[in-house]
């Protein structure tokens, strides 16, 4: 009997360890350090999506405005550089929260990969009869992104205006 327990463990044992696998890589997740290029600025006009390249031209009532190149970068100590802008950011849980002298700025992080970083900027909500809020940097920001994607890719000022929800999106690449 001892010798049948004896084998029984040995056999047992023998199972376990030649099922255990190789253990595998994992890549660690992306981390937001480092230098962005501005891919494209957007918006989401009630449910419609638009975007706009830097670089183009968007007619605006009797003007004209020029999207321009933006780079953000984010450095391991904490500090940013977001447009001309220098501040501080933290990163927690998909939120972004960019702090300069003009305040703080939230953004959901949609998406975050090695290459590619996808911000969502406030969301902005009115009756189709109100005008929006825009008394805060942050809701400016939205608002002004929203507007130009949606100029810059054929849409109008009254479809901005007559809308009842936007917000600005911002795309970068390293």
């Amino acid at each position: 009997m001892k010798k049948f327990t004896l084998l029984l463990l040995a056999t047992v044992l023998t199972f376990v360890l030649s099922s255990c696998s190789k253990t595998e890589t994992v890549e660690p997740a992306a981390s937001i350090v480092g230098k962005w290029n501005g891919f494209e600025i957007g918006g989401i006009v009630n449910t419609k999506t638009y975007k706009v390249l830097p670089g183009t031209a968007v007619k605006s009532g009797t003007g004209t405005i020029s999207i321009k190149p933006f780079v953000y970068e984010f450095k391991e100590d904490g500090t940013a550089i977001v447009g001309t802008a220098t501040g501080t950011y933290k990163l927690t849980n998909n939120k972004l929260v960019f702090t300069s002298k003009d305040g703080a700025f939230n953004y959901d992080v949609t998406s975050l990969t090695s290459t590619e970083l996808k911000l969502s900027c406030l969301k902005l909500t009115k009756k189709a009869t109100d005008d929006y809020d825009i008394s805060t940097n942050e809701s400016i920001i939205s608002y002004l992104y929203a507007a130009y994607a949606t100029l810059g890719n054929g849409g109008s000022e009254a479809e901005v205006t007559g809308s009842t929800s936007l917000q600005g999106t911002i795309y970068l690449k390293k």
